[in-house]
């Protein structure tokens, strides 16, 4: 069975309790471990498929989950309706993205502390979704990356860019980013929130827009490549709440961008011509032979936050839950026809 995955991280200053009443009298947490009557010291740090406690029965591994028939080495969940689970047992499936707490089983359903809706990702144990590396990071004037790895929050001191977890070298791939906010302070049209694309894989220069390889869609809707405006997107300033697009075509080694569902031709309808891209340079010509996606913060006066949606956990809040042709992800704006998620499944057939 495959089952939407619940982002562990957010578990960190809360927990989920089961509120019936114990043999113990303790409570059960589900995502962080209890240290004494009530203080949390542990925590767990990842995404949670699904969560079974069975009370009075000791189960097999091979009831709880199997190798998947068509990746021998993927360990997934597996139905366990006939499971027992006793008085106090439960299941959560977090299927229900308003009741992460519910108990699958029909038992008495968990509490969720500091959990809402977005926290439910398409990620499955199956499809893992690309987000944010940390390990592209350099050790100075490192921002902050949070929600799973889908946001990024810079510092105005210094210029930084992080880049995504999967690269691609060939394919159709669409990825969104949206602007949450940025300090005050003094600004120009130079020094802006970057988004886009980039073959360097690591630090700062992963977030350069004056790199000739690396195309990216600054806070000021200008297209630029190697410290040279292109192209203009939208509007002249991306306002707080703002999102953009990003449609990679590695194929015919093309990139486009998109702000709140406007192109480059300024149409929302998307035409797949040669108007709504700019050319770039094969992948295979480039210094890694891959592009990645890549936020950064390119102004030495304002720090930003913003958040990556990859189609599998994003940290914003999505209201129409988009798919690519293929059924994977969820975006705020549909892919445009070809387009895919950056996940396994379509980087198995695509990527």
């Amino acid at each position: 069975m495959e089952h939407e995955l619940l982002r562990g991280q957010l578990i960190l200053s809360g927990h989920l309790s089961n509120i019936a009443a114990l043999a113990s009298g303790n409570d059960i947490i589900v995502g962080a471990g209890q240290v004494g009557s009530a203080s949390i010291a542990l925590h767990w740090e990842g995404y949670l498929a699904e969560t079974i406690y069975l009370d009075g029965t000791a189960a097999a591994i091979g009831d709880l989950g199997e190798f998947d028939s068509d990746s021998p080495t993927i360990w997934k969940p597996k139905d366990v309706s006939g499971l027992t689970f006793g008085n106090n047992g439960f299941y959560c499936d977090y299927e229900a993205s308003a009741n992460l707490g519910n108990d699958a089983n029909g038992g008495t359903d968990l509490t969720e502390t500091n959990l809402a809706a977005v926290d439910q990702a398409t990620d499955t144990p199956t499809n893992n979704f690309c987000t944010l590396n940390p390990i592209s990071l350099q050790p100075t004037n490192t921002p902050t990356l949070a929600q799973g790895n889908c946001r990024f929050s810079g510092t105005a001191a210094g210029e930084y860019g992080v880049i995504g977890t999967m690269g691609v070298s060939s394919g159709k791939w669409y990825f969104e980013m949206k602007k949450v906010s940025q300090d005050s302070g003094p600004d120009d049209d130079s020094q802006r929130n970057v988004f886009g694309i980039t073959a360097k894989p690591h630090g700062i220069l992963a977030g350069k827009y004056t790199d000739p390889e690396s195309w990216m869609l600054l806070g000021n809707s200008v297209i630029s490549n190697n410290n040279v405006e292109i192209a203009s997107v939208g509007a002249s300033m991306l306002s707080d709440g703002g999102i953009l697009q990003c449609a990679l075509d590695l194929d015919n080694n093309r990139v486009a961008f998109g702000h709140d569902n406007a192109w480059q031709t300024g149409s929302s309808a998307f035409s797949g011509s040669y108007s709504d891209y700019e050319s770039i340079t094969a992948a295979a010509s480039t210094i890694s032979g891959f592009y990645f996606p890549v936020i950064g913060d390119n102004s030495g006066s304002r720090g930003y936050t913003m958040d990556a949606n990859f189609g599998g956990c994003p940290a914003m809040t999505i209201s129409s839950a988009a798919a690519d042709e293929n059924g994977y992800g969820a975006f705020e704006f549909a892919p445009p026809s070809g387009f895919l998620a950056l996940c396994t499944k379509n980087l198995a057939e695509e990527g």
